[in-house]
């Protein structure tokens, strides 16, 4: 019995690898890690989110603090999710991570018999990031 659950998992793994949402996103981002513009404003976001990250560790974390990180942190992601070959990867993976996300529900649902639940649930291990 539990070969056969095996298999199908499988199955199931090759028709997403090869489903036009994930070779869509596989191929959007090999343009993004491929284009110099592009990596050059990620790795100036990394470096700058944790450089402000630390600057407000420094003399204990405030309210005002974490606001203004925040604020600095979320208009440098926008000049970077604004550039094209970005922009296109996460849209690209925004549809891939709904997909895997439909998928797992409807597994959840044929396991357990209840239907997922919309929208957060509280607990943060499976979560990409509050939308």
């Amino acid at each position: 019995m539990e070969e056969n659950i095996l298999e199908k998992v499988k199955e199931l793994g090759l028709a997403i690898q090869e489903s036009q949402t994930m070779k869509k996103a596989k191929a959007a981002e090999l343009i993004q890690m491929a284009d110099v513009e592009a990596q050059s404003l990620i790795a100036a976001y990394q470096e700058n989110h944790d450089k402000w990250i630390n600057e407000a560790k420094e003399g204990g974390l405030t309210k005002e603090k974490l606001e203004a990180v925040r604020d600095k942190i979320d208009k440098e992601y926008e000049k970077v999710a604004a550039h094209p070959v970005i922009s296109e990867y996460l849209a690209c993976k925004k549809e891939m991570d709904t997909m895997i996300s439909d998928v797992n529900s409807v597994l959840n649902f044929y396991i357990t018999g209840e239907e997922a639940q919309e929208g957060c649930s509280g607990g943060c291990a499976s979560c990409n990031g509050c939308h």
